[in-house]
């Protein structure tokens, strides 16, 4: 089971006999205000964080994070993604998927296996960025497509 964004690839897949169809396309939709311009795509790469977390204000969805192996030769875990879950369904900008490797094909390249992957809570403290006009665009978007995201 899929929406949204999910639903747009799966099309676009077809139409244009694409079965390696990315969501690239979602940079079409986009959103601008106080010399602020972004698109959703940076909602699936770059500020998951700040979309989980605004879903998690508007629907009180408990919001996670997953952790992968790949590290740019850091010592710290890397990020894969954001995420809410609710009911063995996971939320994010694209919309609403019941199958993980749905949600993390997009992030196959950074990690070695789904075995490999941590998911934990997402914590309020994460972040120290200013995130204002991201988090505006997030409930921008959370609210211009609001059914695509509830369960």
């Amino acid at each position: 089971m899929h929406n949204h964004m999910y639903s747009e690839k799966e099309q676009l897949a077809m139409d244009f006999n694409n079965k390696d169809q990315d969501f690239w396309f979602m940079d079409a939709y986009s959103y601008e205000a106080n010399n602020f311009r972004t698109d959703m795509y940076s909602f699936l790469h770059g500020f998951c964080d700040v979309f989980a977390r605004e879903l998690s204000n508007i629907y009180g969805y408990k919001p996670y994070v997953i952790y992968g192996d790949f590290t740019y030769d850091t010592e710290e875990r890397t990020i894969v993604h954001a995420f809410c879950m609710v009911n063995d369904k996971y939320i994010d900008i694209r919309g609403i998927t019941d199958d993980i490797h749905e949600l993390l094909d997009e992030f196959e390249d950074f990690f070695e296996s789904y075995e490999s992957l941590k998911i934990e809570e997402l914590r309020d403290d994460y972040d120290e960025r200013n995130l204002k006009d991201y988090e505006d665009a997030a409930c921008y978007f959370i609210n211009e497509y609001y059914n695509e995201y509830k369960c």
